[in-house]
């Protein structure tokens, strides 16, 4: 019965996704051509997610203080070097942004992680944030003795994702 519904809707050629899907492979085409340009780009996305993780866990550690609990000192850590993290990549620059992005995550990684590690607790489900920190450290440390790996894995995850978004939007369009 349902579809029955969508029948009429399912015959007709949908431009909007088509072009999109278009855009969206062609952009996917252009990072495995250019993966450190993208890396660069990226580089500075992230820097502003880690800046402003790093000024928002500096909230919440201010916030459990205030609601009387005992504020951990892992978390102010965690915020702190978020946010020195963040305008070291700032002041970076040419090749070495590169670089950065590929330490940039090692480091975020491992901060976070261990966070999560000690934070499991107060979670709803303490032992799936157990394991999520476990491997987040294990690929932090990774990824901080091999930096051009993780710069290079971020360009093709994010290339590879854009090609395969965009095929599945133009087949959407048929």
């Amino acid at each position: 019965m349902l579809n029955k519904q969508f029948e009429g809707t399912r015959k007709k050629f949908r431009w909007v996704s088509f072009i999109f899907g278009l855009i969206m492979a062609i952009l996917g085409i252009i990072v495995f051509m250019h993966p450190a340009k993208f890396a660069l780009t990226v580089t500075w996305i992230f820097s502003i997610g880690i800046l402003i993780n790093g000024i928002l866990s500096f909230v919440f550690w201010y916030d459990i203080g205030r609601d009387g609990y005992p504020r951990p000192t892992i978390l102010l850590l965690d915020a702190i070097l978020d946010v020195i993290l963040a305008i070291l990549i700032f002041a970076s620059s040419g090749p070495s942004k590169f670089i950065m992005l590929g330490y940039m995550f090692a480091f975020w990684f491992i901060f976070d992680s261990a966070t999560s590690l000690s934070m499991a607790s107060l979670s709803f489900h303490p032992g799936f944030n157990m394991v999520l920190g476990i491997l987040g450290l294990i690929m932090g440390i990774i990824m901080l003795f091999t930096p051009m790996i993780g710069a290079l894995t971020v360009a093709y995850i994010a290339g590879a994702y854009l090609i395969i978004f965009g095929i599945m939007l133009i087949s959407r369009a048929f």
